[in-house]
């Protein structure tokens, strides 16, 4: 009988998954830094909304599968760094379904909501549609704008049309106008918090 080593298995599964962990942090981007709940077993999958509606969810669970192969002679010369290099890919690869499930997730609910532009509009269009429906934030009475993320292909064509606007007095008095409002609906937000009860 092979002989069985529980502490040890259990050290290196913590290390092993501690640098999955990290190497899936590294590779989610702006993701990363969004608010994740754990739903514990038995809880249900009810999405509450800060809106106050609640959604059931379908919780699709993920499947990432990778296998490191290594010939029994070999085994001995096995590197710590090969391994580390397998458990960096696995985190990417699980980085990369997440993202690709937030994402696609993300597009039924914009979909479903009525939320999504028409791809026949021009890329100055889609920005100023886009100023127009979100919140945006002041400090001291200045605009602090927002960051737009695209995808790679897309991101020459958003950058396209935001130096359309900038050239365009017609689109920039069209801006500005949409800036005035938005502070306007954030002073008139702003007033009515309540700071103590």
């Amino acid at each position: 009988m092979l002989p069985d080593y529980p502490i040890v298995k259990e050290m290196l599964w913590k290390v092993f998954s501690e640098r999955i962990g990290t190497a899936e942090a590294r590779s989610l981007g702006f993701l990363g830094g969004c608010q994740q709940t754990l739903i514990k077993e038995g809880r249900g999958s009810t999405l509450d909304r800060a809106d106050g509606s609640t959604q059931e969810s379908n919780i699709e669970h993920l499947k990432i599968e990778q296998s490191l192969n290594v010939d029994y002679p070999n085994l001995e010369n096995l590197h710590i760094s090969e391994v580390f290099r397998f458990l960096d890919n696995l985190g990417a690869r699980l980085a990369q379904e997440k993202t690709r499930h937030t994402f696609e997730v993300l597009s039924q609910e914009l979909e479903k909501i009525g939320n999504v532009e028409s791809s026949k509009n021009p890329a100055h269009e889609k920005i100023l549609l886009a100023f127009e429906k979100m919140d945006i934030h002041f400090v001291d009475g200045r605009w602090i704008p927002p960051s737009l993320v695209a995808n790679p292909a897309t991101a020459p064509i958003l950058a396209e049309g935001w130096n359309h606007i900038r050239s365009s007095p017609a689109l920039l008095r069209r801006l500005s106008a949409i800036i005035d409002q938005k502070r306007e609906q954030y002073r008139d937000r702003e007033a009515a918090r309540k700071l103590v009860e």
